[in-house]
């Protein structure tokens, strides 16, 4: 970077232009490291309903919404939600008592590494889920009291 910068030439751009720049090379470096670093986060899902129950209502979801489930152990799933524009998002969802947690996260490109800018793809599925969660939590509290005398 020095040796490219060190000295002016007539078609280099000015100091002023190489500050600003150098600057958002910095600001772009930190928010993909922010990206990176947050990206195994687990989104909480309130359910209210017991461990197994919530099991269930995720074999219930992947059921009804036909997602392809690529792992399964105990209370955890992976899914794989595949996309035209990449190779597909892992979607991991684990149940506990009380809750649902939820991740998704892009697939890497073999050999080519994975960027942490989306353009909304990861948010709107995450969004997507979660109201799919949501709704049969509601369905299944509907049928619950319906059942009641």
């Amino acid at each position: 970077y020095l040796a490219f910068f060190k000295e002016q030439t007539s078609t280099s751009a000015s100091p002023k232009d190489l500050t600003a720049l150098f600057s958002l090379s910095l600001v772009w470096l930190f928010y993909n490291l922010y990206k990176k670093l947050r990206e195994k986060r687990l989104k909480k899902i309130r359910s209210g309903l017991s461990q197994v129950e919530n099991i269930n209502l995720i074999n219930q979801l992947i059921k009804s919404r036909k997602l392809n489930l690529v792992k399964h152990k105990d209370n955890y799933y992976e899914l794989h939600i595949s996309s035209w524009m990449n190779s597909g998002c892992k979607l991991v969802l684990i149940a506990t008592e009380n809750n649902i947690l939820l991740n998704i996260r892009l697939k890497s490109n073999i050999g080519y590494g994975r960027t942490q800018n989306t353009l909304g793809f990861i948010p709107f599925h995450k969004w997507r889920i979660s109201r799919w969660i949501k709704q049969l939590l509601t369905t299944q509290i509907k049928g619950l009291g319906s059942n009641t005398p």
